[in-house]
């Protein structure tokens, strides 16, 4: 018989506040037994509980994460309680939460941190799908990611991976605030010879949450993780914004869930949306979850890159490729896309008479076809690519749902596509011959 799925395994904290109230712990060993006042449980989790408590030392309002009491007697999970309030305190980040105190002595073992109000990404993709929060647009989420990033790097350079990252870990606070929680598996690292974060010590046991893990993390545990599996795990936060539901829903016995995940294929542009995605968006998501850590992003910066150049513009306009000789553009069919070239040659040629004449040879930054996006009329010339070519199809469709990211850029450019099209058709009937008039005759 194989071993059940345990959530306390694979999942360390749960959004579930109800339960036997979490008791907060007195500073016996200050001798200031009413330091803290209890507000109320936030979350319970398979480690500890996060209690809302106000300091009357500090005169602030906290969140204690407090052990629970059955686990105090292991020393493997003390252990682990305590690294994660060392590792989350040394990680002085503005998207990762500060850690302010810990203590243990005379109570069971806590450490408070910075209440964070607001809700977590888990909470914001439920209303979501409920479409209860049209506020929160794709551009919004994105800027949430930026920071995510940032933070992860950042950890990433002070040697610790977080490896539990998944819409639950990441907090949304009320004034725009982001913050990476749950540090409770994090690892301290040092450079391998191939230039990857490994691991110092490697523990035995699978930790972490299958819906959200990397492949190599679940099959391995960490003696197979290194930054990478923390891109993968940013990448699912990006597949279920897109999609709903996270990168896998284990289910059974565990042993035959590993199996699957080691050998899951995900590719969330075939997936359902809950809203049209912006292709570029699917297209960071897909890299980062690709099952080999070698055909992911190498490093979290990377990620943060796209995500970056995902905001300056082109994230709506779907990305394709074209061989050596291909004809991209032909003259005299009718036009429904322009292009933009982003690697690559392509040659423009017209015809004149029998023959055709080569115009110019456009590179990557050039644009071609945008006549059809502005009017209905037939392609003007021929566009054949010299060798590997990557081109951004830019649709009407695609290029309205990019304007309206670009604030006053929409209108503008909007009132230049309808002179051009005034103008287009004002050549057309300058170039129609008209039946001469009686005075004429």
């Amino acid at each position: 018989m194989g071993e059940r799925l345990d959530k306390t395994l694979i999942d360390d904290r749960i959004d579930d506040p109800t339960g036997d109230e979490a008791a907060v712990p007195s500073e016996r060993f200050s001798g200031d037994t009413n330091r803290f006042e209890s507000r109320g449980t936030v979350a319970r989790g398979g480690m500890g509980s996060i209690i809302d408590v106000y300091d009357h030392r500090m005169e602030r309002q906290v969140a204690m994460k407090v052990l629970h009491q059955d686990l105090v007697s292991r020393q493997g999970e003390l252990e682990t309680f305590v690294r994660e309030a060392q590792i989350t305190g040394q990680l002085d980040h503005p998207n990762i939460v500060p850690v302010h105190d810990m203590g243990h002595e005379g109570a069971p073992p806590w450490f408070s941190m910075k209440l964070v109000q607001g809700k977590s990404l888990a909470e914001v993709f439920r209303r979501l799908g409920a479409g209860k929060l049209p506020g929160f647009e794709i551009e919004k989420f994105i800027k949430v990611m930026i920071k995510v990033c940032d933070a992860v790097a950042f950890a990433h350079s002070r040697g610790v991976l977080h490896l539990d990252l998944k819409p639950h870990n990441i907090m949304v606070g009320s004034h725009g605030q982001v913050y990476v929680m749950d540090w409770g598996i994090a690892v301290r690292c040092a450079r391998g010879e191939d230039g990857h974060l490994r691991p110092v010590e490697i523990t035995k046991g699978l930790r972490g949450t299958l819906a959200y893990m990397a492949p190599e993390q679940a099959r391995r545990g960490l003696a197979g993780v290194d930054e990478r599996s923390d891109v993968y795990g940013l990448g699912a936060i990006l597949y279920e914004f897109l999609t709903g539901r996270p990168p896998f829903e284990p289910r059974g016995v565990l042993e035959d869930v590993v199996r699957v995940v080691e050998n899951v294929v995900l590719d969330p542009l075939e997936s359902p949306t809950l809203r049209q995605p912006p292709p570029g968006l699917a297209a960071i998501a897909v890299r980062a979850l690709a099952r080999d850590p070698a055909e992911r992003y190498p490093d979290v910066t990377t990620m943060q890159g796209e995500l970056e150049a995902l905001m300056r513009g082109g994230g709506w306009f779907r990305e394709r490729h074209f061989g050596a000789g291909s004809v991209i553009v032909q003259e005299g069919e009718p036009g429904e896309s322009a292009y933009i070239l982003t690697r690559g040659r392509c040659d423009v040629f017209k015809r004149s008479g029998e023959r055709s004449v080569h115009l110019r040879r456009i590179g990557p930054g050039d644009v071609f076809g945008e006549t059809a996006i502005l009017t209905s009329g037939r392609r003007t010339a021929s566009v054949v690519a010299v060798d590997e070519v990557t081109v951004l199809v830019v649709t009407r469709e695609a290029l309205e749902r990019e304007l309206d990211t670009r604030g006053w850029l929409g209108p503008l450019v909007r009132a230049l596509a309808e002179r051009f099209v005034e103008a287009d058709e004002e050549r057309a009937r300058l170039r129609t011959p008209t039946a001469p008039t009686d005075e004429e005759r």
